[in-house]
């Protein structure tokens, strides 16, 4: 299992992507385009938190 150090979509590194995007972002995209990119990325995030809920409910519901 890799840490999440090592993992390139873990809340940590999503977080770090997100605040170097706000701070500078890609010369190439449009305002729209960046908006929509920063919008794509702080789904996973929440997708991330989600899937961690339903883990730990579903676990809580098989052991009691």
């Amino acid at each position: 299992m890799r840490r999440s150090d090592d993992d390139p979509f873990s809340p940590p590194a999503v977080r770090k992507l997100l605040d170097r995007l706000e701070e500078k972002p890609l010369p190439h995209f449009t305002p729209i385009e960046h908006a929509s990119l920063l919008g794509l990325i702080q789904t996973t995030l929440e997708v991330h938190a989600l899937d961690v809920t339903l883990w730990a409910t579903t676990y809580l519901r098989l052991v009691n």
